[in-house]
């Protein structure tokens, strides 16, 4: 009797080393992060990283994937359970206290910035993840501005705030003194200076 995987055993295999890789990626950086490392951390051969990706950048571009899909999920989620007119502060806060609760994971982005500046497929990559950060908090702007989004390019202002949260962790992260909070609270301010 042969010991088949199934489709979802797969998954789950190919999920484990995603996550396992975005770990090493957080705490190694791209350039010392290593197959090896990122299945040990797995917990399994690295010939099965290589089984489920051709090569690092393979695996890297799908990390990206995976940090694009779960910001997306996060969005959404948020959207749901929030009342429009509390979306500054119910949007803003989590955002602000992920820069604090996980850094290794805006260290990562960074270093895929880079990474895909140089890298065909992983520019691929993060256009997309780029365009469905952009796309979701286009979304929360509209619930947040209703009717009156016609007045608003919200488009537009949801790519200020996604720069807007890269560049205030890139600072956060660079200066140890630099005042997070308060710079939410300005965004916040902003954002509710515009509605209507």
């Amino acid at each position: 009797m042969t010991n088949q995987i199934t489709g979802t055993e797969k998954h789950d295999r190919r999920q484990e080393i995603v996550q396992a890789a975005f770990e090493v990626l957080s705490a190694k950086g791209m350039e010392r992060a290593s197959i090896k490392e990122i299945a040990l951390r797995a917990r399994v051969a690295p010939g099965l990283v290589h089984y489920y990706f051709k090569d690092k950048e393979e695996l890297v571009a799908a990390v990206v994937r995976e940090v694009s899909t779960q910001f997306a999920d996060t969005m959404r989620k948020l959207r749901e359970a929030t009342p429009a007119r509390n979306f500054p502060d119910a949007v803003l806060s989590p955002v602000r206290d992920r820069v604090r609760e996980l850094p290794g994971q805006y260290r990562t982005r960074f270093d895929l910035y880079a990474a895909g500046l140089r890298n065909r497929v992983l520019l691929r990559e993060l256009r997309a993840m780029l365009l469905e950060a952009r796309n979701g908090i286009s979304e929360s702007l509209r619930q947040y501005y209703g009717a009156d989004h016609a007045a608003v390019d919200v488009a537009s202002l949801a790519s200020v705030l996604f720069a807007a949260f890269d560049g205030l962790a890139l600072q956060y992260l660079v200066d140890p003194d630099f005042d997070l909070d308060a710079a939410y609270a300005a965004l916040s301010a902003m954002l509710k200076g515009l509605h209507i």
